[in-house]
């Protein structure tokens, strides 16, 4: 291997210019801080110059303009009286090669990373000779030198290690936060017995899991009625249906007629005048919920758009309906597809955490429909036990399909290994609290 590599040094500045250009200055410099991009991992001191003027720019929230970069390395040029060759040819066309997201950014930061840490032990092992040979420096001074310089490898750069009371500032604010919805806190759902138990979604990864027809959908719909309530803007991803079947629920909901009748039969003048009346109403309910409905996508695919919705739509929640309908281009053919989907949910996982907006994955369940239900009833098993921060299941007991359970399984922040109870409303299918819904308007008492 080649200790230095030009091509990947630039490759890696042109994705991160990229996507200052339309994503949030901030963020991509969060990013690049968290991948420890130092100008260290550069050896061409061009490209070094061009991360540091870039670097500069976005501590500032400000995007790497081309423009403005040549006029700051001119400027650097006048003071240190060198000489940097013009970037605009080849970092415009790195950035036009870029795929819009720091998703191949870890994978040209470890090859950098690499690379310089080759570059270090071949300098390290030439001082060494030099240090052995020369009869002036004891043996011992040089054995402690040399432990010096192989732990300094090992661990990597001294910038990873921070103190924990440099978090107490981030501590503050999310506790003056909790509770009101502002990003940086628990988001609540607006399900009374969900936030008094579990506290409310956490920016992280939330699998809900279910067999089909046992309420899953249902939970993820009240959730997104009381996250509208709250004026609380989220995505959901229908990667299986027509997003339309929000809709009906809400509607249904408000209006108290079937969703059922409003699909398949022609509605009363009663239950025109119910919907009629309910439509304003979940118009204005509706402009807070943002859908994507394409099919087939992959893990990738939703990060980048759930991302774009983040930043330019302020979405402070997605929902994904469900793991099984995501696509994985590089599936191993049975040989190890769990591989494929760890890598998907530590993605979405990810954006979780970079973004600090909650994630809600949907997913069927392979295990016993039948309680009591542990993690193993989720496909790929171990898999979802290790992404997920918190997770759940939902089911009913054969012959009440209205009496929805839902056990929570994993809560990192809190308790877990306990149900909450829940009634399925008929006429909405949504979850609500006991006492039962009052009467849906009609001839629905058959639904009930």
């Amino acid at each position: 291997m080649e200790l230095v590599n030009r091509e990947v040094e630039e490759k890696l500045l042109g994705e991160v210019a990229g996507c200052s250009a339309f994503m949030d200055p901030g963020q991509v410099r969060a990013d690049v801080d968290r991948l420890n991009i130092t100008p260290e991992c550069f050896f061409h001191s061009d490209t070094r110059s061009v991360f540091e003027v870039m670097h500069a720019r976005l501590r500032e929230g400000e995007p790497c303009d081309l423009v403005q970069i040549e006029r700051s390395l001119k400027l650097l040029n006048l003071k240190s009286g060198t000489e940097t060759h013009s970037v605009v040819g080849w970092l415009l066309q790195r950035q036009a090669d870029t795929l819009g997201s720091l998703s191949m950014a870890k994978v040209w930061v470890e090859e950098l990373r690499e690379l310089a840490a080759r570059r270090r032990l071949k300098g390290v092992a030439v001082d060494l000779q030099l240090r052995a040979l020369d009869p002036t420096r004891p043996v011992d001074e040089a054995l402690g030198w040399l432990s010096g310089q192989m732990n300094g490898l090992v661990s990597g750069s001294p910038n990873r290690i921070q103190r924990l009371d440099s978090l107490m500032d981030r501590v503050a604010q999310q506790l003056a936060e909790t509770g009101t919805g502002a990003t940086g806190s628990v988001v609540k759902t607006g399900i009374e017995v969900w936030d008094r138990n579990v506290g409310g979604l956490f920016n992280t990864l939330t699998v809900i899991g279910g067999h089909p027809s046992r309420g899953k959908s249902a939970l993820a719909a009240s959730m997104m009625l009381g996250l509208a309530r709250q004026q609380n803007q989220g995505i959901v991803f229908s990667l299986e249906d027509p997003a339309e079947w929000i809709l009906y629920r809400l509607l249904a909901d408000a209006s108290r007629v079937s969703g059922f009748f409003m699909r398949t039969r022609p509605l009363t003048a009663e239950q025109q005048d119910a919907v009629g009346a309910a439509w304003e109403t979940i118009r204005g309910l509706a402009k807070y919920i943002m859908f994507d409905e394409r099919s087939r996508l992959t893990p990738a695919q939703l990060v980048a758009a759930a991302r774009d919705a983040i930043l330019t739509e302020k979405a402070a929640w997605i929902i994904a309906d469900h793991a099984g309908e995501f696509a994985y281009p590089q599936l191993r053919k049975g040989e190890r597809a769990d591989m494929d989907i760890a890598e998907g949910l530590m993605d979405l996982r990810a954006l979780a955490k970079s973004h600090k907006v909650p994630v809600v994955l949907l997913s069927q369940l392979t295990g016993s429909a039948k309680p009591p239900h542990t993690m193993l009833d989720f496909k790929n098993t171990s898999v979802f036990a290790e992404a997920a921060r918190v997770a759940a299941i939902v089911w009913t007991r054969d012959g009440n399909p209205l009496d929805v359970n839902v056990s929570l399984l994993k809560n990192t922040f809190g308790k877990r290994d306990f149900d909450m109870k829940f009634q399925l409303d008929a006429t909405s299918g949504l979850l609500i609290e006991p006492p039962s819904p009052t009467m849906p308007v009609g001839e629905q008492k058959e639904l009930l």
